[in-house]
């Protein structure tokens, strides 16, 4: 059903009044936004308006929802970008740590050898 909305609402042979460039370029798509924005670029009329009355609301419904997700999307993505510079910051501290003990391994090592496999003058 709402593919027959989405048909009936952009079939531009219905409702359209304004020729509204749609090219691949984007020219004067960016400012056809939001479904107010198409039915100003459309200039429907009441009739119309009443018309489309049903396909309109769910769309703006749909809209809404979209910006919400979006919200909660764009907050989710900051709290993992703050959680991989949290990972980060962890995995650099493990790695200089990981540096200190095997230089004292090393040292240690040494220290182990027996004196007679260095060389001496």
């Amino acid at each position: 059903m709402p593919n027959n909305y989405l048909k009936i609402l952009f079939n531009w042979k219905i409702i359209r009044k304004v020729p509204i460039n749609l090219n691949r370029k984007g020219e004067s798509v960016d400012s056809i936004k939001t479904v107010d924005d198409l039915i100003k670029a459309k200039r429907l009329t009441e009739e119309e308006m009443v018309k489309f009355k049903e396909i309109i609301e769910e769309f703006k419904e749909r809209e809404r929802r979209i910006e919400e997700h979006t919200r909660s999307a764009k907050s989710n993505l900051k709290e993992l970008s703050v959680s991989f510079k949290a990972l980060g910051d962890s995995l650099m501290n493990v790695a200089n740590s990981l540096r200190e003990v095997l230089s004292e391994l090393e040292n240690a090592h040494l220290k182990m050898l027996p004196e007679h496999i260095f060389f001496k003058e």
